[in-house]
């Protein structure tokens, strides 16, 4: 296909990475960094002293805990891939706010590619693919995550490509090259987003062989050649930070409780609401996955199992949160599209509206995310009274909680709206929080 024909055949395609292009890179270096980011910044900086990242310069020290380096005072708490983009970023464009988080942006732009050839491979139709693409551009976390200087952009990068690899090499008899490299380097990113990951898939890749939809001689050997492979790669780095020591936190069951509470009823219901999902997960089962069509369920199963499975596991660890996962939400969105394409996809106009108003609520309110809010007014005084006897608080205190936890969450907001609005204005860039 030459280039004229490509473009005259994805323009829909292009005139969506355009606007994300424009919403990404707009005064994405105009506030101060975090403190996660300092973080980043400060032992990206010690990089180009030392060639690793160390915590101490002789000036500043960067620590959380004493877990978090090594008698070397090398830093061992987290990957270092972003480490190494950081600092090549400094390298070259010297210190500030935009060179700090400027390539974590153009991988967060550029990841635009995997993740719409994840989409053509997972959707059932083609307004499902086209409604999908359009999605991404109104996804304000895949905004917010990709315009920080973490390692959220290179896990939004590497998942889709991860699962893209993964569904060829189980369905399409793919070659494990990507798949390999794909998964150290998420590894190399952030090791508990590629723990829950490769976990999350060894079960649905059992299930399918459980279920007799895929043969265990067809997939042993290319299997078995990559997690040696991937092994090779990642484990002696594993044993130089000795990461399942620093793992193994016994959290204050108070505290353990309460983030529980919000992982599942904020972190993750803001992202992909949970009314969505039980409303695609209907749908799916009652109408999808009844019919013949052998492809459109291997394509939903693949987007549910591997979209959902890994925020399950990642409920029963120590450290939850979305962040370790956003790489999936092509999936998310995917998934809790259903809705929308089945209504959609009928022939009754009044229908069709009723799809489009969904989508619009989706993407453009927290509707989905407020209304489920709404389940626990008749249990706030319940609430009220186990707080105050499992935390041995004021009821001041347990008042404001449940007013924060679950009142406040009701108002109904636009996010879309509140980032693109600001994103475009016009602002004075800010110096680096920190001094280097």
């Amino acid at each position: 296909m030459n280039i004229k024909k490509l473009i005259s055949s994805s323009k829909f395609e292009i005139f969506v990475f355009i606007v994300i292009c424009l919403l990404m890179l707009s005064n994405f270096s105009n506030m101060y960094l975090w403190d996660d980011e300092g973080e980043t910044a400060m032992l990206a900086k010690n990089i180009l002293l030392f060639g690793v990242p160390k915590v101490y310069d002789g000036k500043n020290l960067v620590t959380n805990n004493k877990k978090d380096y090594n008698s070397d005072f090398v830093w061992t708490w987290s990957s270092w891939l972003h480490l190494y983009v950081a600092a090549f970023s400094f390298m070259m464009f010297g210190m500030s706010n935009f060179s700090a988080r400027i390539l974590f942006v153009l991988i967060g732009i550029l990841s635009f590619f995997p993740i719409v050839a994840l989409f053509r491979k997972i959707s059932i139709s083609k307004m499902h693919y086209y409604l999908s693409v359009l999605s991404l551009m109104l996804f304000v976390p895949y905004y917010l995550y990709s315009r920080q200087s973490r390692y959220y952009a290179l896990i939004i990068f590497l998942i889709p490509i991860i699962l893209l690899s993964i569904y060829n090499l189980i369905f399409k008899s793919g070659s494990i090259i990507w798949f390999v490299v794909s998964s150290a380097l998420l590894f190399h990113s952030n090791y508990l987003s590629f723990f829950v990951i490769m976990l999350a898939l060894a079960i649905y890749i059992l299930l399918l062989i459980w279920r007799k939809t895929l043969s265990i001689k067809k997939i042993f050997k290319r299997l078995a050649v990559s997690c040696a492979l991937i092994f090779v790669l990642t484990f002696p780095w594993a044993l130089y930070t000795n990461i399942f020591q620093k793992i193994s936190v016994r959290p204050n069951i108070i505290d353990f409780i309460l983030r529980k509470i919000y992982y599942v009823l904020h972190d993750i219901n803001y992202t992909v609401p949970i009314l969505l999902i039980l409303a695609s997960a209907f749908i799916a089962v009652h109408f999808y996955l009844k019919q013949r069509n052998a492809a459109a369920k291997q394509k939903i199963m693949f987007s549910f199992a591997n979209g959902i499975l890994p925020i399950t596991i990642l409920f029963f660890l120590n450290y939850i949160s979305v962040r370790y996962l956003i790489g999936l939400f092509p999936l998310w969105i995917s998934f809790t599209l259903l809705p929308v394409i089945f209504l959609m996809s009928k022939s009754k106009f009044q229908l069709k509206i009723a799809g489009a108003i969904i989508f619009f609520l989706m993407f453009f309110t927290s509707f989905f995310y407020s209304a489920s809010f709404y389940f626990f007014v008749p249990f706030e005084n319940i609430l009220q009274q186990k707080c105050t006897t499992l935390t041995h608080k004021q009821s001041d205190f347990c008042s404001a909680w449940i007013k924060e936890t679950f009142i406040n969450p009701r108002q109904i907001k636009f996010p879309f709206f509140s980032y693109a609005v600001p994103a475009v204005g016009s602002r004075k860039n800010n110096p680096l929080l920190f001094t280097p």
